[in-house]
């Protein structure tokens, strides 16, 4: 076990919530949950269990909530990891480079000077991979942590007494809560889901895992008191699949640090389109469709023009090898910048200073998918304008109306230059966060109602 010694933290007379999950960015994970457990933390003692941190420790310590983080083997892939780190160092390469995603594949099989052989190998790699998962990644690759983390669950509960726990992200922190909830069945359990697990949008296994999932999961969940999601459309889902009533608690930000980088913010001459965060390749497609506009978009307003505002496109913390492909095969790679990740409050600066926000929507063997992460609601919280590319699911009608369709190069070559133009003439179209009552997002909503499910536990 390793305790965090937060200089914020005071155990008080409050209760305690004892909240399951990775919380970002001290690892990869949600922001919802790290969210969740500063804002409870002003009305509750709040203890957070996770697994060994690796980012940005020297803040974990400012935290207001408390900190546990486990022992021990935390995913199937420990060894592995351990190996390559270890190349990685000996080589003196970033380990970045070691790991083997679909974009490497694509990346090293446009390139002439690898031998046949070596691209069949890491195409038989990743194959065996897949058929790992399947069978040996249940409920998910981190289930090595349900392990790590049974005699420090005990401990927490003895010495805290915890009256409610919430699991959330990654899917085996519900399996340790059920743990818990069967030591002590007078606690209360809230099983939070921000992405699905058997039932998920992008689900990546074959057919037969996913029926192991869905029994696995109707069997664990029925001793939760209470379940989440994120989204009305996933809360119908859980709902014919349990049989039960599930509540729909969206995303949120942090509306007063907003609203203070808003006002210190003077817009300039500069254009620059940002998109900040993860890029999934379910986004790939609607990706290509933007950098094809993008090229038409230079062609038509004309280099000398476009030099004298000074034109970019910036990728913020996009690790993808898929980006770096399509940036090289760009007319005008020359515009397109992949930045380092930034914090939380850097990030809200570069939002706020963006010309245009960029997010390609999710397609799934060429279907739609019905998903919008919870960087659309950072977007609406900044009241930028926003370049949102894609065929729209049904979620994010109900959750944006009348927003532009850009789902052809046309269209979105039509917004870009649109907005170069005439900037001000966008503003109604492209800002969302102007179109809606955006407290629904806030972080003190998100607090109230997790509080207000208590009375119905």
């Amino acid at each position: 076990m390793i305790e965090s010694k937060n200089m914020n933290y005071k155990l008080s007379n409050k209760k305690s919530i004892l909240i399951i999950g990775f919380p970002w960015p001290y690892s990869y994970g949600g922001h919802r949950t790290t969210k969740l457990c500063r804002e409870l933390s002003k009305n509750y003692n709040v203890i957070c269990l996770t697994r060994p941190l690796f980012r940005y420790l020297h803040k974990l310590n400012l935290e207001p909530f408390k900190v546990y983080q486990t022992k021990g083997p935390t995913t199937i892939y420990d060894s592995i990891r351990f190996t390559f780190s270890l190349l990685s160092k000996l080589r003196k390469k970033n380990s970045n480079q070691l790991f083997i995603d679909s974009g490497l594949v694509n990346k090293i099989n446009e390139k002439n000077n690898f031998h046949p052989l070596v691209k069949l190998f890491i195409r038989y790699c990743l194959k065996i991979k897949f058929y790992f998962e399947n069978f040996f990644a249940i409920p998910d690759d981190h289930w090595p942590w349900i392990i790590s983390a049974r005699s420090l669950t005990k401990y927490l509960c003895k010495k805290y007494k915890p009256f409610i726990i919430i699991s959330s992200y990654p899917v085996s922190s519900h399996l340790i809560a059920a743990g818990i909830k069967n030591s002590n069945p007078e606690i209360k359990w809230i099983a939070e889901f921000p992405d699905l697990w058997s039932q998920n949008h992008i689900y990546p296994y074959m057919k037969i895992r996913q029926n192991i999932d869905q029994i696995l999961e109707k069997n664990i969940l029925k001793k939760s008191d209470k379940i989440i999601t994120c989204q009305p459309g996933w809360a119908k889902i859980l709902e014919n699949m349990h049989n039960t009533k599930i509540e729909y608690i969206p995303h949120c930000t942090d509306l007063e640090m907003h609203n203070k980088k808003r006002n210190k913010i003077t817009k300039n001459k500069i254009f620059v389109i940002r998109y900040l965060g993860t890029l999934y390749e379910q986004q790939i497609p609607y990706l290509k469709l933007f950098m094809n506009s993008f090229e038409q978009f230079i062609e038509h307003v004309g280099p000398n023009k476009i030099e004298g505002i000074k034109v970019s496109v910036e990728f913020i913390g996009t690790t993808s090898s898929d980006l770096e492909n399509l940036i090289k095969k760009n007319k005008y790679s020359s515009y397109f910048k992949v930045l380092p990740k930034v914090s939380y409050e850097e990030s809200l600066d570069l939002m706020h200073s963006a010309k245009l926000l960029f997010l390609p929507l999710y397609v799934h063997n060429n279907k739609l998918v019905n998903w919008f992460s919870s960087k659309i609601i950072e977007y609406i919280g900044s009241r930028n304008q926003c370049l949102i590319v894609g065929e729209q699911c049904e979620d994010f009608k109900l959750l944006i109306n009348n927003y532009p369709l850009l789902n052809t190069e046309e269209k979105c070559l039509k917004i870009l230059l649109k907005a170069f133009n005439n900037y001000s003439e966008t503003e109604n179209l492209l800002s969302i966060g102007n179109k809606i009552d955006i407290e629904q997002f806030s972080i003190k909503t998100l607090s109230k109602r997790f509080l207000n499910l208590k009375n119905n536990l």
